[in-house]
């Protein structure tokens, strides 16, 4: 439906705003089919992630065979391949419906490299780095950096490494409520 990337949303411009008309890269929110925008242009990773009972690679992939980030790349990124290398199915281990099998820093791994694989126009990032070693926060942030002027990145962070990254900042404890 869209043939280039949604850079720029128009949502809550002056001209939306007169006319009650929201648009996405000038075609009315209306005309869109919005579970494509967000199966296609949309990808968030959660502090606490939902992952399936299934093999890392179900849950990596989700069903999604276009590769549009080569999957070795995304596991380097995040320092992935030593621990999936030390998995007897490697990525064809069931991660158990609890998850109990993985630790936090494993499931937050899996959460980012889902988003990285798809590589959406708009990234949402919940506390990514919380649960990840030094090397593999270092790795995502500089990744980070070399996409952000291609891609819309929100992220919810304590972390001053990332904060020093952002081109916005928006202070949450300095916002008033309303209603």
């Amino acid at each position: 439906m869209f043939k280039k990337p949604l850079y720029r949303l128009g949502l809550l411009n002056k001209e939306a705003q007169k006319s009650g008309n929201v648009t996405i890269n000038g075609v009315s929110l209306k005309k869109c089919d919005l579970k494509e925008i967000r199966k296609t242009h949309i990808g968030v990773s959660e502090q606490e992630p939902s992952l399936l009972n299934d093999t890392i690679a179900a849950n990596l992939f989700l069903g999604d065979t276009e590769d549009r980030v080569s999957y070795e790349f995304v596991l380097d990124i995040l320092d992935m391949e030593p621990y999936i290398n030390r998995l007897p199915d490697k990525l064809n281990t069931v991660i158990t419906a609890k998850n109990n099998n993985l630790s936090g820093g494993e499931k937050q791994k899996i959460s980012i490299a889902r988003v990285l694989l798809r590589n959406p126009d708009i990234m949402v990032f919940d506390e990514p780095t919380s649960a990840l070693d030094s090397k593999a926060t270092e790795q995502f942030i500089q990744y980070l950096v070399n996409i952000k002027s291609s891609k819309i990145i929100l992220i919810v962070t304590h972390s001053s490494d990332i904060i020093n990254i952002c081109d916005e900042v928006v202070d949450l404890r300095r916002v008033s409520v309303v209603g």
